[in-house]
C-alpha cells in the first residue's frame, strides 16, 4: 500500500506491507500514527533519506540538500611575460573575477602587448603549465598565467645568440630564426654545432627565405626542445626569389641540409612555388635532405609545386642517404609538372641507401604531368605515393617500414609516358647498382589509390604485351628491378583502399592498366623479388589486367608471389598475368 505524508514542509513517501516480518521488535508511533520500528536501515543516497524497518520504508527529501547555495570561486590572471618584456608594455591585463561553479571562460578575456615587443597572446596555462582552453570548466579557485608567443615582422633578424666559440645555442624568438637563416645562408653551416629551439614561434604568413639556399647547406643538429614537438606557425612561401642562386630550388623550413639532424618540430602554414625552368623539391621542414636524418616531425603545411620538375613531399621534397622517422604530415600535396611529377605523403623522392620508419600520412597526394606545357609531349613520368613517390635503390639496404597511409593517392599522366601510384610508394627503381636492396615491410594502406593515363595516342607497341598505361597498387605502383646481386621484399603489408586504373586512350594496349592489391607490376630481370605474406582488403577496378596481389609480373629472374592472401569477393587470382623474359 502506498500513502503519503507531510514532515518538515517536505513529502514523505512510504510503502506499508501487509504481514508481519519475523525478528522485528518494538513498535513504535512516528509521523502520524504510522508504524516504524526500532530495528532499521539509514541510507542516505543523493539528496534523498531511504529510512527503513521491518514493515515501512520512507524516502525523506532533505531540507537544505535539494538547493545547495550556489558556489562561486575566484579566477585571477598573472601576465608571466617574456624575457625582455616589461609591465609598461601590457596594453590590456584582465583583473580578477568571479564565475559560478562549473562555468568557463570567456575566450574574450585576454591581456595584449605592444606590437613592438614581436608578441602575440597565445593563451592561458595553469601553475603546472597546461592549457586552459575555452570549455575548461572552473571547479575552484585558480591563477590562470598568460602564455606568450613570438611572432615575426616580416623582417627582424637577430644574430646576438651567435658565439663562434660556442657549440650549443638556444633561440625562442621568430626574429633569432631568421637569424640563423641569414647566417647559414652567408656561409656558416653550424657543422658540429646545435640549435634548440625553446618555444613555439608565428612567421606570421610572411614571405620566408628557406635556411639554406643556393648550394648553402644547414650541416648542424636543429631540434625543438620537447618531444611534444615545438610548433612552428604559419611559415608561408611562395615567391621563389631565391632561384637566383642555383637552377634546383629547395622549399621548406630549410631549404638544403646535409649531415644534419632535424628533430621534435611541428610545422603549419603554406608552400606553393611555382618555376617553369627549374626543379622544385618542396617539404615542409627540408626541401632537399643529403646525409641526414629527420625525427618526430609533424606537419600541417599544405603543398604545391610547379614547374619543369615538381617534387612535394609532406615532410622533405628529396632525401639522399637519409633516414625519416616518426613523423607525421595532415596536409595535402600537390604537384604539377612540366616534365616530371613525383608526390608522396612523406618524401617526394629517395635516393641512395635511405629508410623511412614508422611514419604517418593523412593528407590526399595528388601528381600530375602536363609536358605539353613546355612543348615536350613525352615527358618522363608522373609517380605519387602515400609514403614516397619515388624510390631509387642505391647500393645496400633501403627500407619503408612500419608505415601507414590513410590520404587518397592520384597519379595523372598527360604525356606520352606511364602513370604510377601506390598506398606506400609509387615507383621503385633500381637501374644502376648491382648490390642493392630494398625491403617494403609492415605497411599499411587505406587510401583509394588512382592511376590515371590521359596522354593520348602514340606509338607503344615495342614494349610488348606488358606496355599498360596506368599501373596501380595498394603497396606500390611499379617495381622494377635490373641487376643481379640485388633483392626486392615486400612482406606483411596490408591494403584496404580501393585501386583503380583509368585510361582515356583509344588504342586497344593504352587503354589497359595492371591494377594489383599490393603491386601494379614487377619486373625482375635480375636478382631476386619475393612478394610474400601480405593481405588484401580493397576492392580492384581495372580495365585489363588485375590480381589481389600482383597484376603483372615480368620476370627473366624468377619472381617469389606467395603466401598473401585476398580478403575480398571478386575472385581474382593472385598473380593477374605473367610473362617470362
Amino acid at each position: 500500500m502506498k500513502s503519503k505524508r507531510r514532515f518538515y514542509g517536505k513529502n514523505i513517501y512510504y510503502w506499508q506491507e501487509d504481514s508481519n516480518l519475523a525478528g522485528c521488535r518494538k513498535k513504535e508511533t512516528w509521523g502520524g500514527g504510522n508504524s516504524i520500528y526500532s530495528i532499521g536501515l539509514f541510507l542516505l543516497v543523493g539528496s534523498l533519506l531511504f529510512l527503513t524497518s521491518c514493515r515501512n520504508t520512507y524516502i525523506i527529501p532533505l531540507p537544505g540538500i535539494l538547493d545547495p547555495p550556489e558556489q562561486r570561486f575566484t579566477v585571477t590572471f598573472e601576465p608571466a611575460l617574456p624575457s625582455g618584456v616589461s609591465e609598461e608594455d601590457l596594453t590590456e591585463m584582465p583583473e580578477s573575477i568571479e564565475v559560478k561553479s562549473g562555468q568557463t571562460l570567456d575566450s574574450s578575456i585576454a591581456p595584449k602587448l605592444a606590437e613592438s615587443t614581436g608578441y602575440a597572446f597565445d593563451g592561458w596555462i595553469t601553475a603546472d603549465g597546461k592549457a586552459f582552453t575555452s570549455d575548461t570548466k572552473i571547479t575552484s579557485d585558480i591563477t590562470l598565467y598568460a602564455s606568450w608567443i613570438s611572432v615575426w615582422d616580416g623582417s627582424a633578424s637577430d644574430e646576438s645568440f651567435y658565439d663562434s666559440g660556442k657549440s650549443e645555442y638556444s633561440i625562442s624568438t621568430a626574429a633569432e630564426l631568421r637569424g640563423l637563416a641569414d647566417l647559414v645562408n652567408g656561409g656558416n653551416d653550424f657543422s658540429g654545432k646545435t640549435i634548440i629551439l625553446e618555444s613555439d614561434i608565428d612567421l606570421g604568413n610572411h614571405e620566408w627565405t628557406p635556411i639554406g639556399i643556393g648550394g648553402k647547406s644547414f650541416k648542424g643538429t636543429f631540434r625543438g626542445n620537447s618531444e611534444e614537438k615545438i610548433e612552428i606557425r604559419n611559415l608561408k612561401m611562395t615567391s621563389p626569389s631565391q632561384l637566383n642562386y642555383a637552377t634546383t630550388y629547395g622549399a621548406g623550413l630549410f631549404g638544403f641540409i646535409e649531415e644534419a639532424t632535424i628533430s621534435n618540430l611541428h610545422i603549419c602554414g603554406t608552400i606553393d612555388v611555382s618555376s617553369p625552368e627549374n626543379g622544385i623539391y618542396a617539404g615542409p621542414v627540408a626541401g632537399y635532405v643529403n646525409n641526414s636524418d629527420i625525427s618526430n616531425c609533424e606537419s600541417d603545411m599544405d603543398i604545391k609545386t610547379t614547374g619543369e620538375f615538381a617534387y612535394s613531399g609532406g615532410i622533405a621534397g628529396y632525401i639522399n642517404n637519409a633516414k625519416i622517422s616518426s613523423c607525421i604530415n595532415r596536409g595535402t600535396i600537390e604537384g604539377y609538372g612540366y616534365d616530371q611529377s613525383q608526390c608522396g605523403g612523406i618524401v617526394a623522392l629517395v635516393y641512395g641507401t635511405s629508410a623511412i620508419d614508422n611514419c604517418r600520412n593523412e593528407g590526399d597526394v595528388y601528381a600530375e604531368n602536363t609536358p605539353e606545357a613546355n612543348g615536350d609531349q613525352d615527358g618522363t613520368g608522373c609517380m605519387a605515393g602515400g609514403i614516397a613517390g619515388y624510390q631509387e635503390m642505391g647500393s645496400g639496404e633501403n627500407i619503408i617500414s612500419s608505415c601507414i597511409n590513410t590520404g587518397n593517392i592520384t597519379s595523372k599522366e598527360n604525356g606520352h609516358n606511364n602513370s604510377d601510384a601506390g598506398g606506400i610508394v609509387g615507383y621503385v627503381l633500381n637501374l644502376y647498382n648491382e648490390n642493392a636492396s630494398i625491403t617494403i615491410s609492415e605497411c599499411i594502406n587505406e587510401g583509394d589509390v588512382l592511376s590515371f593515363y590521359n596522354g593520348g595516342e602514340f606509338e607503344h607497341s615495342l614494349y610488348g604485351h606488358y606496355a599498360y598505361a596506368a599501373y596501380g597498387g595498394g603497396i606500390a605502383g611499379t617495381l622494377l628491378n635490373y641487376y643481379a646481386n640485388s633483392a626486392i621484399e615486400i612482406s606483411e603489408c596490408e591494403n584496404y583502399g580501393s585501386i583503380s586504373g583509368k585510361s582515356n586512350a583509344t588504342t586497344e594496349e593504352l587503354q589497359q592498366s595492371a591494377i594489383g592489391g599490393i603491386i601494379g607490376i614487377i619486373q625482375n630481370i635480375e636478382g631476386t623479388a619475393k612478394i610474400i605474406n601480405n593481405h588484401n582488403g580493397g576492392s580492384l577496378s581495372s580495365v585489363s589486367d588485375a590480381g589481389y596481389a600482383v597484376a603483372v609480373v615480368i620476370e627473366a629472374s624468377p619472381v617469389d608471389v606467395s603466401g598473401n592472401t585476398d580478403g575480398t569477393a571478386q575472385g581474382l587470382k593472385e598473380i593477374g598475368f605473367t610473362q617470362s623474359m
